[in-house]
């Protein structure tokens, strides 16, 4: 059995099977561990990936973990040492698979946590101020490194970057089914009322939310991400190196001299042709708006959680009104303004400055964030046994709102974005 299958077990919750599976194929693959056991870590963050601990012969325990794709034979990744070599601290693995369809690293047991987890526990623990100092080094990092490796390659090259498999693979495939059809496709939607509606009906339905006016149903939001995702749409590509998946479940954090030290792992996607402007996608929506709780942890909104909607079938509008804010997370928006003003912006304006700003730049932007949250988690998905994460009626359509706004342009709040201008950025993103 490959990861992917193991991957399948764990979704549905057979963690024993799973072990035997697992612990079998590391002693195949790894023939110098005397492997005794091994245990599965089951996370909310464990969204694509399975990861826990294996004790050796020598009661010496390890850290493993490894990333799947339903229906992609994940080719050669994991290059820490491209990261290594370009300055980003990173945790090298102790041993590592390349092998197609058992590609698993496996580190020494790092007695520290996640920031993910640091950040959950903020209130106890936190340095803010620390924190975000050492953000912004990394930010830094992202830019400098991004600029430095600049270069422009053909559409046929960009083709083989292994970040597109986060995005445009999830949306459609050359054989098989992708994800966003395995997850919404002629799928029943329930609604708070518990009333029922047909995925393929609902996707036709224009939002407002809270007040504002979306010009993009989730059928357009889909069909235009899958296509300005294309990697063939372009002539040019600006590519970069870079992580690609580093949301904070992806990176230590280590306490060092009153302050903290991040240190990345899992480069399960880490190249040298990642699309400059989806190299930091994933860590803008991860970090920042997928937070307080509405996709990892929903089920701590439900008791506060208010939602109404009314569905407007004659002219296909969905009307919903939540009582959910970013805007109430002060550090979440802090770390925002930081990402903004420390790498979106500068990397945008030396962009237009070499002439390798695309007219529609912002759209691209908005249709990777929309990929982060809908098509990472089946945000309809009602059944605990079924996926990382179930949500309930009412956080499932908070979910789908999100998506919504992470993807689509609010006309009354965007004009000044569509005009182009640098400035604007910052506050476009606010509109959230």
């Amino acid at each position: 059995m490959n990861v992917q299958g193991i991957k399948n077990l764990v979704d549905k919750s057979e963690i024993l099977k799973a072990e035997i599976v697992l612990k079998t194929l590391l002693s195949e693959l790894f023939l110098d561990l005397k492997i005794d056991k091994v245990q599965i870590q089951k996370s909310q963050l464990s969204l694509n990936s399975v990861n826990g601990f294996v004790k050796v012969q020598n009661k010496k325990e390890l850290f493993f973990k490894f990333h799947t794709e339903e229906n992609e034979i994940l080719e050669e990744y994991y290059r820490a040492e491209l990261l290594e070599k370009y300055g980003f601290p990173i945790i090298k693995p102790l041993y590592v698979s390349k092998i197609p369809g058992k590609q698993i690293l496996i580190y020494e047991k790092v007695e520290t946590k996640r920031c993910f987890d640091v950040l959950n526990e903020k209130k106890k623990i936190l340095n803010e101020k620390k924190f975000l100092e050492e953000q912004e080094r990394m930010d830094e990092k992202a830019l400098n490194v991004a600029l430095k490796t600049l270069k422009i390659v053909s559409a046929e090259e960009y083709d083989k970057s292994k970040l597109l498999q986060l995005f445009y693979r999830r949306l459609k495939l050359k054989d098989g089914i992708p994800r966003v059809d395995s997850f919404y496709k002629n799928k029943e939607v329930v609604l708070p009322n518990n009333k029922k509606i047909n995925f393929e009906v609902l996707k036709k339905y224009k939002w407002v939310i809270n007040g504002r006016k979306y010009e993009s149903s989730l059928k357009d939001l889909i069909v235009s991400a899958t296509e300005i995702l294309d990697p063939f749409r372009f002539k040019k590509v600006p590519v970069c190196v870079g992580h690609g998946d580093d949301h904070y479940g992806n990176i230590f954090c280590f306490e060092k001299n009153n302050g903290y030290k991040f240190k990345y792992f899992d480069p399960a996607f880490a190249e040298d042709i990642q699309h400059v402007l989806l190299t930091q996608v994933k860590a803008t929506f991860h970090n920042i708006f997928a937070h307080p709780f509405w996709l990892y942890n929903p089920e701590l909104l439900e008791k506060d959680l208010k939602i109404k909607f009314d569905l407007d079938d004659k002219n296909k509008v969905i009307k919903i009104n939540h009582n959910w804010d970013l805007q109430e997370n002060d550090f979440r928006m802090q770390l925002f303004k930081l990402k903004v003003e420390k790498f979106w912006k500068p990397l945008i304006s030396e962009l237009k400055k070499r002439d390798l700003l695309e007219d529609d730049w912002l759209v691209f932007i908005k249709r990777a964030l929309f990929c982060c949250p809908f098509l990472v988690l089946n945000l309809i998905n009602l059944d605990k046994e079924k996926g990382a994460v179930s949500y309930t009626p009412k956080t499932s359509l908070l979910a789908l709102s999100k998506a919504v706004e992470m993807g689509s342009f609010s006309p009354s709040s965007c004009h000044s974005c569509e005009n182009r201008n640098l400035d604007a950025l910052e506050e476009y993103f606010l509109n959230f």
